[in-house]
């Protein structure tokens, strides 16, 4: 009795388990498979490009890590895999000195979803949207470009900002130029707009 009471939970837990899970169906050129599968298969695909068994649009890893003419040398490179178009899919984030590159695995197989390569330097977001960053040196200044792309890597929003050291004193000061989405407004109201896109960099 007590057998049959523990095997009856067993399966009862089992079951409860079961319904927790997140079961999305997906389609791929093979059939149905589930959002479990399909995540495993992305992961199996990315680990292949990294390790340079496979290549996606003529680039491969060492493409991407590899200065021009010095097949030696390295460069620092990071990767990273989360969903940063919304769709539920992790995709592949692989960043080195020179090149940034956003890969899919869509329809069983690797695809460029976004070059991102190779000026202004790029960063993602915690909510999916990218900001640019380019240094500019005559007169010092650091101009921003907030994106958003959708799930095909299209850009549905884009906004820019500049801070300019107007009198070349090396910092930013009240008698500087301000600029948010075309328009010059002042030291106070710029760091108000730009506060709630330039989070990544507090």
């Amino acid at each position: 009795m007590k057998r049959n009471l523990v095997v009856l939970l067993l399966f009862l837990f089992f079951i409860v388990v079961m319904s927790m899970r997140d079961f999305s169906i997906y389609e791929e050129e093979g059939g149905k498979i589930s959002s479990e599968d399909f995540a495993e298969q992305a992961m199996l695909v990315y680990e292949k490009f990294l390790e340079g068994k496979i290549e996606c649009d003529g680039i491969d890893i060492d493409f991407i890590t590899t200065p021009k003419g010095e097949p030696d040398k390295r460069y620092d490179t990071q990767y990273a895999v989360f969903d940063c178009n919304g769709n539920g899919e992790a995709e592949l984030h692989v960043q080195s000195a020179r090149y940034y590159y956003i890969f899919q695995y869509k329809n069983g197989a690797l695809q460029l979803y976004k070059n991102l390569s190779p000026y202004p330097h790029y960063y993602a977001l915690k909510n999916g949207a990218f900001i640019s960053h380019d240094f500019g040196a005559g007169p010092l200044s650091d101009e921003y470009r907030y994106y958003i792309f959708d799930t095909y890597g299209n850009e549905t929003f884009s906004i820019g900002f500049t801070k300019y050291d107007k009198n070349f004193n090396g910092e930013y000061d009240e008698g500087d130029e301000y600029v948010f989405d075309n328009v010059e407004v002042t030291k106070d109201i710029w760091e108000k707009l730009t506060e709630r896109f330039l989070y990544v960099y507090r």
